[in-house]
């Protein structure tokens, strides 16, 4: 099935305008100072804030998708996370006047039961949320490798400030 949310052109675009791949390569090697790790976290910087904006690309194309605004559904960027990532959720359009009565799975599960949806919108609706949940995966990974990232920033330059209050007394 072809994609419904994500562009074909998104990953290669992703690789070519940030340090992706090398971050990638950096964060499995040898990493010999703090430089090296604070280097490393700008360049995963880069790269999230590159797919936080593919993200609202996603989010704005959908807008216009027609399976969304006939059901009354849409997708939206939730900037709520204390990591600095945004992640993707489903909202109601139609008919819903309190936003936390439903939302996230139970939209698309309640949609994909619902026998007045054509099968070949189900699986159109399906498709989205897969794209959603590997985009959000995504995102997650990214938060995780900055978080561990920081932790050992941290740790190193505790280090450091041992190392250098041992040598001085000596």
């Amino acid at each position: 099935m072809k994609n419904e949310l994500i562009p074909k052109s998104m990953y290669r675009d992703l690789a070519v305008h940030t340090p992706l791949n090398l971050a990638l390569k950096q964060f499995f090697s040898e990493i010999a100072s703090i430089e090296d790790c604070e280097q490393l976290q700008l360049s995963l910087y880069q790269v999230r804030e590159h797919l936080i904006s593919q993200h609202q690309d996603v989010v704005q194309k959908l807008r216009s998708n027609e399976i969304t605004k006939a059901l009354g559904f849409r997708l939206m960027q939730d900037k709520a996370s204390s990591s600095g990532g945004h992640f993707l959720r489903w909202r109601i359009t139609i008919g819903q006047t309190n936003q936390s009565a439903e939302k996230g799975g139970l939209i698309w599960k309640g949609l994909v039961e619902d026998s007045t949806v054509s099968d070949g919108i189900k699986k159109r609706i399906a498709q989205m949320e897969k794209e959603r949940l590997v985009l959000n995966m995504q995102m997650s990974v990214l938060n995780s490798m900055m978080r561990q990232l920081s932790s050992t920033i941290d740790k190193l330059t505790e280090v450091e400030a041992i190392i250098q209050g041992e040598l001085s007394s000596n």
